[in-house]
């Protein structure tokens, strides 16, 4: 996409109805963003905040606002409990007291906004539709592919599969371009790139930030900051430590590293996110947490995870896998 001829404006305009619709329904203001601009044919997401009844005022807003631009919006017909990174747990109806949220699509066509609603729902339903819901996502025909290898059909241990895509993409990496940098707070991308120097998903995240810098500078320069100098200490999407200081890579996959650090902002998030989880990891993480907001540096091999305050070992943890935890850094 040539940025350069859009009108400054336009974007400028855009890009606050887009963050007018993210606060009224808590969604990607950046995916409806890049939607309206053709850089994907529709956008779907169901973490829209709990339906209640301000939720029907909220929608005929959005709805309002969408038409502004140019674009339809569409919403499901009931409310999902939605658990885990491939989403959806349970469909309730409207009326159901416990909280769900409600699948919502945008696109330049209506067509494509009901279609995205409803392929949303059946790719959490069975792994044969994750393709076509990637398609009409606009994600690179070799992340499809690598979405079709996450679905692990064939029941790999090795594989995590989409209990874990970030991990799996990182076994595929030997390098991490900062535009694709998914274990920062940052991100540009709504899905995981075969490998992190992905020529399709950089082109896409480039533009993503092309757009920003028009239509917010000091916002584009926060994002690509915290993309470039944030490593990560990284369990899983809602479970890790973000970190600054000096960063040593000592294996091509990221299995082993270690990191002098001055600051540690943590996120342990299985116990909301998950409805099922192992106690002794969670017991295990609250400790780790504790013992890297005392110490000042990490090291981490293919077997265990340890944290000092200068030379003094304050907790050593045995991996159960070579992969999990990882500490990462964009590298490019």
């Amino acid at each position: 996409m040539m940025i350069s001829n859009i009108d400054p404006e336009e974007i400028r305009d855009i890009y606050g109805k887009t963050n007018e619709i993210a606060r009224l329904i808590n969604i990607s203001g950046t995916e409806v963003m890049a939607a309206r601009f053709g850089l994907k044919p529709a956008m779907a997401e169901a973490n829209t905040g709990v339906y209640d009844d301000l939720s029907s005022a909220k929608f005929d807003e959005v709805a309002r606002i969408c038409r502004e631009m140019g674009m339809s919006f569409a919403t499901s017909k009931y409310k999902y409990v939605i658990n885990s990174p491939k989403g959806i747990f349970e469909e309730i109806s409207l009326e159901d007291e416990r909280d769900g949220s409600v699948i919502v699509g945008i696109s330049t066509d209506i067509q494509m906004a009901i279609s995205a609603v409803a392929h949303y729902h059946l790719k959490t339903k069975h792994t044969k539709y994750g393709r076509s819901f990637g398609e009409l996502m606009g994600y690179p025909a070799c992340c499809l592919d690598f979405g079709d290898y996450l679905a692990n059909n064939n029941n790999n241990p090795e594989n995590f599969g989409f209990k874990n895509p970030a991990i799996e993409t990182l076994k595929q990496s030997k390098d991490i371009a900062w535009q694709l940098n998914v274990f920062s707070t940052e991100s540009f991308l709504s899905h995981f790139p075969c490998n992190y120097t992905c020529e399709r998903s950089l082109s896409y995240a480039n533009d993503i930030i092309g757009l920003l810098s028009v239509a917010n500078p000091s916002r584009a320069d926060e994002i690509k900051k915290s993309l470039k100098e944030q490593a990560s200490i990284y369990w899983t999407c809602v479970d890790k430590a973000v970190l600054y200081g000096d960063f040593e890579r000592n294996d091509e996959y990221f299995r082993a590293g270690e990191m002098r650090y001055s600051q540690a902002s943590w996120s342990i998030g299985s116990e909301n996110f998950y409805q099922n989880n192992d106690p002794d990891f969670l017991n295990e993480l609250n400790f780790i947490k504790k013992a890297m907001i005392e110490g000042n540096r990490i090291s981490l091999t293919m077997n265990d995870l340890t944290i000092f305050h200068d030379n003094d070992e304050l907790l050593r943890s045995v991996k159960k896998n070579a992969f999990l935890p990882v500490l990462v850094k964009a590298t490019i």
